[in-house]
């Protein structure tokens, strides 16, 4: 292993493009590339192999590239789909790579995870204060002032407690969607860092932000970040206590996702006009996968689909026109069916594939590989109701955390995050 004599510039742009996850894509999108660049000026031979998600996710991107080539071939795709779909997302995913082969480097490994740990704690505390407010925060980083518009629209109200109105937090995000999914990656850390912690005002301040993040995870109201998170502390709390036993640890992991489901059938989730419309877009998406099993929509081609879908489903279903006009367009509201469903069954299982090779079991007994593992299982099983894997926002942090949990399997990551908690808040 290399330590670094010097911090590259590659790595520091890699941490200010983590931070910057908690309040604007833009300017994640623009250090990401600038690390991006600076790791071929800095070039050195990358430590280590590919790790076996990060190899499914390039089959499956060169497999949608591939895909759209046939689209375009057919004359059914232009060069819009091929940017501004889901091949766009190629350079997150490239990203996250990048982040892998800079932590074989500890110095490397302080900088990043100061990037992450500033950005855990915007994410927890501008979520906390945009309860208080009717405004998007966000607004104020754009400039786009605090008058509500049809494309600025106010916060959704969660409660009035005592005179006082609170609202749904969405942080500095534009959806409370895109806001929960970063949220539920981002609890497992704050709670392994408010255990860890030495020096009680030190704990005191992590368990203080774990309440706080959990209190706003609450008041967000977003039902599959809510299961998906407790869907993963479930199965990381029964891969605790029962892991050396395989047959009671998968006994307790579908207990529990049958508990969580009962839950979300039956519990008491009045005042969700919209709930009709993932059943909809479900429906769509199956009958687009059905259409074409093998080669899909192609990229960037769901919204054009789903539209035809429509038309031809409400001539043979005229009562449910509204309903069925009135759900967006834009994705399945579902990971797995929306790869379905551009990428035929070729993208279905690259995705299954990229699922199944993140989250296996973690060899190691450290807490820290569980918990990491544990935030990406909340992200897919979160993802079965909600395009996560879509949301670029999101998804970007889903690589770096991917990025840290191989690291960990591969037994080059020195140390634990605590030791380097502490380098992060010691280093200037």
């Amino acid at each position: 292993m290399q330590i670094a004599r010097k911090y590259s510039l590659s790595a520091r742009t890699a941490a200010c493009a983590i931070f910057c996850a908690s309040f604007s894509v833009s300017y994640t999108a623009s250090f990401l590339g600038l690390s991006l660049f600076f790791r071929i000026v800095e070039w050195r031979k990358p430590q280590g192999k590919i790790p076996p998600p990060f190899l499914a996710a390039i089959l499956m991107y060169a497999w949608l590239l591939l895909d759209w080539c046939i689209h375009l071939y057919m004359g059914e795709a232009n060069l819009h789909n091929l940017v501004r779909g889901e091949t766009g997302d190629v350079f997150l995913f490239l990203f996250g790579l990048h982040v892998y082969f800079l932590l074989d480097d500890d110095r490397h490994r302080i900088i990043i995870l100061k990037g992450f740990t500033l950005f855990a704690i915007v994410i927890v505390i501008s979520g906390a204060l945009s309860v208080f407010s009717e405004q998007r925060l966000a607004r104020a980083i754009y400039g786009k002032g605090f008058l509500a518009t049809s494309i600025t629209t106010p916060q959704h109200l969660f409660a009035v407690v005592r005179g006082i109105a609170i609202y749904r937090p969405i942080g500095f995000m534009n959806t409370r969607l895109t806001y929960a999914g970063i949220l539920i990656m981002v609890i497992p850390f704050v709670f392994h860092f408010a255990r860890e912690a030495t020096g009680r005002k030190n704990q005191m301040g992590w368990i203080a932000l774990l309440v706080l993040s959990l209190a706003v995870l609450v008041a967000n109201g977003t039902r599959s970040a809510q299961i998906g998170i407790a869907f993963a502390l479930c199965v990381s709390a029964a891969e605790f206590l029962f892991r050396t036993n395989r047959r009671l640890f998968f006994a307790a992991a579908i207990a529990a996702t049958m508990l969580i489901s009962l839950v979300y059938l039956y519990g008491d989730f009045s005042g969700r006009q919209t709930d009709f419309q993932r059943p909809i877009l479900w429906t769509g998406a199956g009958a687009i996968f059905e259409n074409h099993p093998w080669i899909g929509t192609g990229p960037g081609g769901f919204a054009s689909a789903i539209l035809e879908w429509k038309k031809t489903f409400n001539l043979s279903h005229p009562m449910s026109w509204y309903y069925v006009e009135s759900t967006p367009s834009g994705h399945a509201h579902s990971d797995l069916l929306h790869l379905s469903a551009i990428g035929g069954i070729p993208g279905c299982l690259f995705f299954l594939s990229i699922v199944a090779l993140s989250v296996r079991t973690v060899a190691s007994q450290k807490s820290e590989a569980i918990l990491s593992r544990s935030a990406l299982i909340a992200f897919f099983a979160a993802g079965v109701a909600q395009c996560y894997f879509q949301d670029d926002e999101v998804v970007v942090i889903y690589w770096v955390l991917l990025a840290f949990l191989e690291r960990m399997r591969s037994d080059q990551f020195t140390g634990n995050w605590t030791s380097l908690q502490t380098a992060v808040i010691s280093t200037p």
